[in-house]
Order: C-alpha cells, then sequence, then structure tokens
C-alpha cells in the first residue's frame, strides 16, 4: 500500500528496514523445484530458524541470502570445473538493489559490478548487429563504448565468518529437507 502511495518500488519500501549484517534463517528457495546445480523438480522450499523475534526486514533479507548461497554453489561448480571467477556483473531488475548486490558481494566472496543497463538481451543485440554493419570494429569495442559500469561491490569481511557458517549449513539442509520430504508422508 505504502508503495501505491508513494509510487516507490516496494522492493526499496523493504530494504530501508534490513540490517546491514547477515541473517540466522536459512532459506532454500526451491518453491518450484531447484534448477542447477540440483535439476530436482522435486525440490521443496524451506525457511528455518524463524522465531517471535523475526521481522518482515529478517525474511526479506533471509530471501535474498537463500537465492545468493544457490548463487555460490553454481560458482563453486564453475570453479571446480577449472573456469576461474574474479568479478561477476549484474544487470536488470536484480542490479537495481544495492541491497541485493552487498549480500551477493559477501555470500559470493566476489566483487560485483553492477551494470548501467536494463535490458542486457537488447544491448547484445545491439553490440551483434553494430559489429555485423561495420559500426563497430570489434566486439570489444562495442562493449567498451556501450556498457557502462553504475556502482561496484566490494565483499565486506566483516560479514564474512558468519556467511561461510550459513552456507556450510545451507548445503547440509538441502540434503536434510529433501531426504525427509522425498519419504513417504510423515504420520500426524
Amino acid at each position: 500500500m505504502e508503495a501505491d502511495l508513494t509510487g516507490r518500488s516496494v522492493y526499496d519500501i523493504m530494504s530501508e528496514n534490513v540490517s546491514d549484517r547477515p541473517t540466522n534463517i536459512l532459506v532454500l528457495p526451491h518453491f518450484a523445484g531447484s534448477g542447477t546445480p540440483y535439476m530436482n523438480p522435486l525440490a521443496v522450499g524451506a525457511v528455518l530458524g524463524i522465531d517471535f523475534n523475526t521481522t518482515k526486514s529478517d525474511l526479506f533479507r533471509a530471501l535474498m541470502e537463500g537465492v545468493t548461497y544457490e548463487m555460490r554453489q553454481n560458482i563453486e561448480c564453475l570453479e571446480q570445473a577449472g573456469i576461474r571467477i574474479d568479478k561477476l556483473r549484474a544487470c536488470g531488475g536484480g542490479a537495481k538493489s544495492d541491497l541485493w548486490l552487498q549480500i551477493k558481494a559477501d555470500i559470493m566472496n566476489k566483487t560485483i559490478v553492477a551494470l548501467d543497463i536494463d535490458e542486457a538481451g537488447i544491448l547484445g543485440t545491439i553490440i551483434l548487429c553494430g559489429v555485423a554493419l561495420g559500426e563497430f570494429s570489434s566486439y570489444e569495442e562495442a562493449t567498451r563504448r556501450l556498457v557502462k559500469v553504475n556502482k561496484t561491490f566490494h565483499p565486506q569481511a566483516k560479514n564474512r565468518k558468519q556467511y561461510d557458517e550459513n552456507y556450510a549449513k545451507y548445503k547440509r539442509l538441502y540434503q536434510a529437507v529433501n531426504e525427509v520430504m522425498s519419504n513417504e508422508p510423515m504420520e500426524r
């Protein structure tokens, strides 16, 4: 309702009251199965660690953390395959949230560069066409001229230990939840 009254994004409003510290809430964001690295359409979501003191802001941050733990797993899979990743670029809707970009930098321990691009697919098409038509001498030139950095987010050491501990718990939680849920329905 406040978003309607003020014309601001509901995400911006919710971000205002979020702590700058990690939560102790773990969210498995598999509300419609899971994609990589599990590729399990039967995976289920879970929220663990809430109590009577948990606020909407805590849950909001925990949801972003859960999705980012999932991203970290994918990055680790790539790195185990020999693909070194030092920096990630963000664009589109998620790149508009400074809060989420900082959470990503902290959880993945990677620099996150927010690009000043709303529609990466369209820009990619422009770059391809520009090179094909000779407007740019190379993809590198087109990228240099058209892709602009908005902000850069660096991992914060103050959050590192807790996020590493929570991430280890997160990985165990996926296994436990899906093992329990794949068995016969529990008696009540």
